[in-house]
């Protein structure tokens, strides 16, 4: 019998095959419209409980937890620089309005005006602008510009690098994407291991967009303001960052429900 070469499930190997054929368009070993992993996305599958969101104090025991306490892994030189650096990044995210971590990550110095940061959604093309506020000022100040506009505000990408942009389009988008997951990936593994030292829930990039939402929804109740802060097509869309009552505050809100019923 023949090894089992990719063991797991259908959903496993397909991930693995996606892999290598994406790999092989960025080498321009296969055409990119040869490709059917472009258009084709492998859905999660399951019925797991979701993780628990973090709740607003818990965002602010997140920033505030001293670093320096986390032992050092390997004897790495920079470890604690590098969870910092992650972190403002996660903060800067929460800050510009939930933005997502992709668009952080490609923010370059000239996107970051004397006022204002502006910059142009990757995901929906469409303009994000926001004046400077005192937080935005402090956070950037540990991060002073170096004065090449085309150089990015985080040192989590390299500007003088072309990230493919010689190969032809669908290629060069394919290698810059696939270069932010890994990044995306480094950022939620920094991410996990503060919220664990720190005894929180799990941290991840796209939890700074949904706590933002839900600290605008609790202070305004006005859906329309998100779905332009967010810009989204559409308030359905909205509404689906809107749904709060998790499994845990159902469980939190049974219990209360039934504390007569003990009680007696």
């Amino acid at each position: 019998d023949r090894p089992n070469v990719f063991p797991g499930t259908a959903r496993d190997r397909l991930l693995k095959l996606s892999t290598v054929l994406k790999r092989a368009s960025a080498l321009g070993l296969l055409p990119a419209a040869q490709n059917p992993f472009l258009t084709f996305r492998l859905s999660a599958t399951g019925n797991k409980r979701p993780p628990r969101r973090p709740t607003e104090s818990e965002r602010l025991a997140f920033l505030a937890f001293d670093l320096r306490t986390i032992p050092t892994l390997f004897r790495r030189e920079g470890f604690h620089a590098g969870l910092s650096l992650r972190r403002d990044i996660w903060h800067l995210q929460y800050l510009l309005r939930g933005s997502r971590i992709g668009d952080v990550l490609q923010l370059r110095e000239r996107d970051v005006r004397e006022d204002r940061i502006s910059f142009t959604e990757t995901k929906t093309g469409k303009l994000k602008s926001m004046s400077r506020t005192t937080a935005i000022n402090a956070l950037l100040a540990h991060h002073p510009p170096t004065g090449e506009p085309l150089a990015y505000v985080f040192p989590a990408l390299d500007h003088t690098r072309a990230y493919g942009a010689e190969s032809p389009a669908p290629a060069y988008r394919q290698v810059l994407g696939e270069t932010i997951n890994s990044r995306i990936q480094w950022m939620n593994l920094g991410l996990a291991l503060i919220a664990r030292a720190a005894g929180l829930p799990v941290f991840t990039t796209h939890s700074a967009r949904h706590l933002f939402a839900e600290k605008v929804y609790a202070k305004t109740k006005d859906l329309r303001l998100i779905q332009a802060m967010f810009n989204h097509s559409d308030v359905a869309t909205t509404e689906r960052y809107m749904r709060t009552l998790g499994y845990d505050a159902l469980d939190a809100a049974t219990a209360a429900a039934l504390e007569e019923d003990v009680s007696h």
